[in-house]
């Protein structure tokens, strides 16, 4: 699962910095807009796979006008970061009068897409008006995975092509997956081609519930310990991972979870999420939602940050004072969507953030708390 907190933007103490200002001063720096919930895939683990085959008819997604109009005032009201996803965001026709329209407002913007509707028109305006990143989707490293994946004839060599395009047009790219049942023997496959390109790759083996609560796509979650030891094989991510830890525990050592905010990460504080209706959420999960049109974009994001700051839990039992909630995938979205809470969290979270302290302190990496005891 990818969402507007986790997108890459380096890491520099100034971008850190603005993120730090923004959050104490409630500014929507950081936003994801997802276009459509339409795809051309007909992935089993996605989140929104029973919305994919909707027709355009039916969809009820904004016009190219409301969307831009809503750009306009996020960027308005301090948005500086943006993700424009879906779905497959490509399969709108006017994506690129959206996506211009957001290059124009000064917008920092990356692109979610699965690579594989990448054409000339694309090319030659991502070329003339370089996204910060283009975020491209792994199934696999062959047509069989992909196709098992995916459920689309061919998929796996439309997406290299088009990936190996972007990179002759100068295309800054990243690439991404979800460990899943059905590709989890191709991740390291995966990583190898990201080094083979010179590419930035992440993996998540989150696997979330779809949006109408089918668990349908947790039948691809693989075990955790196995998942946490694919993770440990990609030498960047374990070293992402251990340096976040190095950098966060101290400040969160005896204070695991507040007793009572529940929203921990920047949802709701710097960082708002758009869907294909014009709903805004505090992330993509959440069940917290204004719609933005109708009360305009500023009113929108002040509710969200009011039911944010609102929404509070026990702090009794489960998540409360453990140190492994910087390990886990800790998601309140994610709780709703599973029918759980802090309280009782999702017992797969919870072995992910074992199985993380574990791997890690077998490692022997120097990490504070891990290899404590």
């Amino acid at each position: 699962m990818s969402c507007a907190v986790q997108t890459r933007l380096g890491s520099s103490e100034h971008i850190r910095s603005i993120f730090d200002r923004a959050s104490l001063q409630r500014v929507p720096v950081n936003g994801a807009f997802d276009l459509t919930y339409r795809c051309n895939f007909r992935c089993r683990h996605c989140y929104a796979g029973h919305l994919a085959g909707t027709p355009r008819s039916e969809a009820r997604e904004l016009s190219t006008s409301q969307f831009v109009d809503l750009l306009e005032q996020a960027a308005d009201a301090g948005c500086l970061m943006l993700v424009l996803s879906g779905g497959e965001p490509l399969l709108r026709h006017d994506f690129l009068d959206l996506y211009l329209a957001a290059k124009r407002l000064g917008m920092i913007t990356t692109i979610f897409t699965n690579g594989s509707l990448i054409d000339e028109r694309h090319l030659e305006v991502f070329a003339d008006y370089p996204p910060h990143e283009i975020e491209v989707s792994l199934y696999g490293t062959c047509d069989a995975t992909y196709e098992r994946v995916t459920g689309m004839p061919g998929s796996y060599t439309t997406v290299r092509r088009n990936l190996d395009l972007l990179l002759e047009h100068g295309i800054p790219v990243g690439l991404k997956t979800m460990i899943l049942r059905d590709n989890a023997g191709e991740v390291g496959g995966m990583d190898a081609l990201a080094q083979s390109l010179g590419l930035d790759f992440r993996l998540d083996p989150l696997l979330v519930p779809r949006l109408d609560g089918d668990l349908a796509p947790l039948e691809q979650r693989v075990d955790p310990e196995r998942a946490v030891a694919i993770e440990m094989e990609v030498a960047a991510y374990r070293d992402s991972m251990a340096k976040s830890w190095r950098e966060w525990a101290p400040v969160a050592d005896g204070q695991a979870a507040p007793e009572e905010r529940l929203y921990l990460c920047g949802a709701g504080q710097a960082s708002f999420h758009v869907d294909p209706q014009g709903g805004m959420h505090p992330c993509l999960l959440s069940p917290i939602g204004y719609d933005a049109v109708t009360m305009r974009f500023e009113a929108a994001w002040q509710a969200v940050c009011g039911a944010v700051d609102e929404a509070c839990w026990a702090g009794i039992g489960g998540c409360a004072g453990c140190a492994d909630i910087l390990l886990c995938g800790y998601c309140p979205g994610l709780f709703a969507l599973e029918s759980t809470s802090p309280s009782r969290p999702p017992e797969y979270v919870c072995r992910l953030g074992e199985h993380r302290r574990r791997a890690l302190s077998c490692a022997e990496l120097e990490v504070p708390g891990v290899n404590a005891n």
